[in-house]
This record gives C-alpha cells, structure tokens and sequence, in this order.
C-alpha cells in the first residue's frame, strides 16, 4: 500500500508515540485498572478500531501474565460513546479523540478527570501496493480520473472520519470529490475497502497502514500529515459499583 501524509492541520497534538510506547502505556493503563479490579476475571476495554493490532498484541502478553482476560469491543469511537450513554459496562474506554471522553465526564458517566492522552494519531492518503496512483501531489492526487473511489470512515461517528473531511474541505475538494466517497463504517472497514479493492484510495489510519498485517502490501510515499490527540477513559461508573 502506498501512503501519503496530509497536511499538519489544527489539531491539537501531544508527543508521537512510537508503536513500542504505545504498546508500554496502554499496558500500563489496563494494570493499573487490574489493580483496582483485583477480583475480576475479566475487564472489558471499549477500543476505536485503529487500535486492534497493538490491544491484539497487548491481550497476548496481558493475559497469560495476570490471569485475567482482556474482552475487547472495537468500533468506532462514536458508536462505543453511544454504547456508554445507554450503559453498556466498559471498564475501559480509549477513544479516537478527547472530545467523546469529556462527554461522558460533564455527563457524570466516568470517574472525574479520568481521562488522558495517551497518544497522537496521524491520517494518510493510501493506495494499494501495485496502484498506478501518483501520491506525490498529495490529496490532489485523488482528482486523477483511475481514482473512482474514496474510502474514508463515517465522519458522523468516527474521529478519523471528522479529520479525513477536514483534510478534504481545507484542500477545497470536499464538493469536487464528494461523489467519489465510500463511507466505511468505522476506519478498519475504510482500510478493507483500499486493501480489498473496493476503493482506489482511501484517507485512514497511518496506525492500520503499519500494523504487520498490512505493512507487506504497503509502499510508502509519505508527503503531508496530520496529527489528532488520542485519550483514554478508565474507572468506569457503569460497572454498578
């Protein structure tokens, strides 16, 4: 897959992680849960879908390690902050942004100022291995005409989404471009539609593109970035203690 970065935008960032730092810190945050969980057999982490191939890893190691079992429900950050609101019993919530996390704080549904940053996340401008797509000129690339499709993630409920759109209107092609977006439903499905063929080019996680499960097929041309804040909710109030 090849991949171009977009351009810094106006989030607000914290430092870079490294895979391995990341992977140290959410270990951190799901033992120091265990801690106060010290009698449960099971914690269940609430996780955007971009964090699959590190809580994978992290499930691995964690479990045989502490006996308990990690149960991880992914989707898209919109969806699993609606999921709360109705009171489904996440230990864990680690959000694709902080604005779902302060949410849910103002409406009394986590533990006070929980919440922290845990993580910055990039999007990119992708398109399969073997494309003939030139990505040196950045998101202009996609008004190349063997662009049909444009996968992003559901801008009404994924983070990702929101920062994909926003790309596209400060680049003035959200409305030249608009008939050529596929909308997945969160940005794993988005990433399946460049990986799978349905789409030619997709704006998606940078996390996803350098997972081990897509790295082979990827070939990087990286020109622009953005960088998005990433949080996490712990010490849920919907475990009915």
């Amino acid at each position: 897959m090849k991949i171009g970065r977009l351009k810094k935008r106006s989030y607000r960032s914290c430092l870079l992680m490294s895979r391995q730092l990341l992977l140290v810190t959410l270990i951190v945050l799901i033992l120091l849960l265990s801690t106060s969980l010290c009698y449960a057999q099971e914690i269940t982490v609430a996780a955007a879908t971009d964090l699959r191939p590190a809580l994978d890893e992290i499930a691995s190691q964690f479990e045989p390690a502490s006996g308990v079992h990690l149960h991880v429900i992914y989707g898209s950050s919109g969806d699993l902050f609606h999921q709360i609101q109705n009171g489904a019993p996440f230990d864990v919530f680690l959000s694709a942004n902080v604005e779902y996390p302060q949410k849910l704080q103002s409406a009394g549904l986590v533990v006070p100022k929980s919440y922290f940053e845990y993580a910055t996340g990039k999007i990119v401008l992708v398109v399969r291995a073997d494309s003939k797509i030139d990505l040196s000129a950045g998101l202009s690339a996609l008004l190349d005409p063997a662009v049909k499709k444009i996968a992003i993630a559901n801008p009404e409920h994924a983070p990702y989404g929101v920062a994909a759109m926003s790309a596209l209107k400060k680049a003035n092609l959200a409305d030249r471009l608009s008939s050529k977006i596929v909308i997945g439903e969160n940005i794993s499905q988005a990433a399946s539609f460049v990986l799978g063929g349905g789409a030619d080019a997709g704006i998606i996680a940078l996390s996803l593109v350098l997972a081990p499960a897509t790295r082979s097929q990827s070939n990087r041309t990286c020109k622009q970035k953005t960088q998005r804040r990433f949080c996490g909710d712990s010490d849920s109030k919907l475990l009915g203690r």
